[in-house]
């Protein structure tokens, strides 16, 4: 090819090879600036994908490594608060069996038995209550503040005498009856769990003077209550009071009242009850001597038997199942005189029976259902067809329920879990019950029972015992687990470092080569440029 100054391939071939040279610098600059072979797909595709890959995996067994970590962390704080229980179970095994020595005195007996309770405490209120780490505790179940089931049933009793028969209320008897009863959801059906009581207040107003205006007003009320299984729990409440409503010294009119309380708990199951029964009944007796001649115009004889039953527990600690209902049964009998002629004559029988059924309200949680029976009766004291008097008589029973529906998920108990490998399978420390309820502690009664404390704190020492154990085990299991995840990782990363790392050593030499390379192309471009300048020459 003759010479051109319009076709120069010596030119062209020179700089093609400075953009190659100037693009191999920069990749070799990219990759000692960043450190990595391939920094992205433009690199290498299939590598930049398998490293992506390769990243998930080491943060995935990162993950692992910190949820082991927070398992590890919380499970050895419950170790240790369980080693710190055995301890003073042993501690407290001393003192009970100083208690079981014969010849100790009241003074000294007694003594023992605050020692005893003051480690009791100590293990109840120090070491379970704060063996928690991050809000988690696997001594004490958890939700401890739940909300409790209730049930509670009053019934509410009205009569009411009219002696004149016309409109206007002269006697009015109120007796007002409460029989209820509450479950804790974290104990569950065992003895305190449950509380129940009953109490009956009645009340009596007279209108002596018959016009219209209440001139005596008075009442007397009986209660009683239990937490465990009690058979014939009763309470009493009598009393006479005399009115001088005339204001002579001699009493108008005369009250007497008789009432009492008397509750019954019994509960299934045995060792594990799961389901109780509470049997109310209230008895009321009013008598009035209305015109203060020494005789009884009224004579008043109650009976209430408020039945709450079917109180269950699921399996699984805590679970509170619907089912429960009661039942109300009242009865009346009313002697009086109606005619005012000095004598009883007359003899009303009243009664209502109030049910309730909560059975299958799986979304019940909270409410109330009220019952009410009235009746009236007119009364032809003397047998001459004519009203001497007018009775009526209303019975209202409420029940008033909270705390029930399901309970799964608000009372579990405390548990921890993590994964143990990148498929997704976890290993879980569950919650190990270690309260003074399992231990068997809270029912301990060194002074009056020093052999049944014995034996108590013997079984609590092997209890405790045994949790530990249990623990430790999880404890070195969690730490094989954070191993693992470490090791994996590890081996994770050495691969990825094989696969994207850049050798920095052969990109300082690909540096070096790259500018020797651009100087011998600056040489050939000076060389091309000098033979298109002799053209020059043939036109001097």
């Amino acid at each position: 090819m003759g010479m051109s100054v319009n076709v120069q391939p010596g030119v062209d071939g020179a700089r093609q090879a400075m953009r190659r040279n100037d693009e191999f610098v920069a990749t070799s600059l990219r990759k000692v600036a960043t450190g990595a072979r391939v920094a992205g797909p433009e690199d290498d595709r299939s590598s930049y994908v398998i490293s992506n890959s390769l990243k998930g995996n080491i943060a995935g067994l990162n993950g692992i490594a910190i949820q082991s970590g927070l398992a590890t962390a919380t499970t050895l704080t419950a170790l240790k608060a369980t080693e710190a229980i055995g301890d003073l179970l042993i501690e407290m095994k001393a003192k009970v069996v100083q208690a079981n020595i014969g010849g100790l005195g009241i003074n000294e007996k007694t003594a023992l038995r605050d020692d005893i309770f003051a480690i009791r405490t100590a293990i109840d209120s120090w070491i379970i209550d704060g063996a928690s780490f991050n809000g988690v505790n696997l001594l004490r179940p958890a939700n401890q503040g739940d909300t409790p089931l209730q049930l509670t049933a009053r019934t509410t009793t009205r009569l009411t005498i009219d002696y004149q028969a016309n409109g206007t209320t002269d006697v009015i008897i109120n007796t007002d009856n409460t029989t209820d009863y509450r479950l804790d959801p974290q104990t569950g059906l065992a003895a305190g769990g449950v509380q129940s009581s009953t109490r009956q207040t009645t009340d009596t107003q007279i209108d002596h003077a018959l016009d219209g205006d209440f001139d005596v007003n008075t009442n007397i009320s009986s209660s009683t209550s239990t937490t465990v299984d009690v058979t014939n729990q009763t309470s009493n409440g009598n009393g006479t009071q005399n009115f001088d409503v005339a204001g002579n010294p001699a009493p108008d009119v005369r009250v007497q009242f008789n009432t009492s309380s008397n509750l019954d708990q019994s509960s299934v199951g045995g060792t594990d009850p799961t389901s109780a029964t509470i049997d109310g009944q209230s008895d009321s007796r009013v008598r009035i001597d209305f015109f203060g001649t020494g005789v009884n115009d009224v004579d008043m004889d109650q009976t209430l038997n408020q039945t709450l039953t079917g109180l269950l527990t699921a399996s699984g600690a805590g679970e509170v199942a619907t089912g429960s209902g009661g039942s109300v049964i009242a009865g009346t009998t009313l002697d009086f005189d109606a005619d005012r002629d000095g004598s009883s004559e007359t003899t009303l029988n009243l009664s209502a029976n109030h049910t309730i059924n909560l059975t299958g309200f799986a979304s019940l949680t909270s409410g109330s259902q009220a019952t009410t029976t009235t009746t009236t009766q007119n009364v032809d004291g003397n047998g001459d067809a004519i009203t001497d008097a007018i009775v009526g008589y209303s019975v209202t029973t409420t029940y008033t329920y909270s705390g029930f529906g399901p309970r799964t998920v608000l009372n579990r108990l405390d548990s921890i879990s993590t994964l143990t490998e990148l498929g997704g399978t976890s290993y879980t420390v569950q919650n190990h019950n270690v309260t003074l309820e399992s231990l068997g502690l809270s029912q301990m009664d060194p002074l009056n029972d020093p052999a049944g404390a014995l034996t108590i704190i013997n079984n609590a020492i092997v209890y405790c015992s045994s949790k530990a154990a249990s623990l430790g085990s999880a404890l070195r299991r969690l730490d094989s687990i954070s191993s693992y995840a470490g090791h994996q990782s590890d081996i994770y990363r050495q691969g990825l470092g094989v696969l994207v790392d850049a050798d920095l050593g052969k990109e300082a030499a690909n540096l070096a080569a790259g500018r020797v390379k651009a100087q011998l192309v600056q040489n050939s471009l000076k060389g091309a440029l000098t033979s298109s300048r002799a053209v020059l020459g043939f036109f001097k």
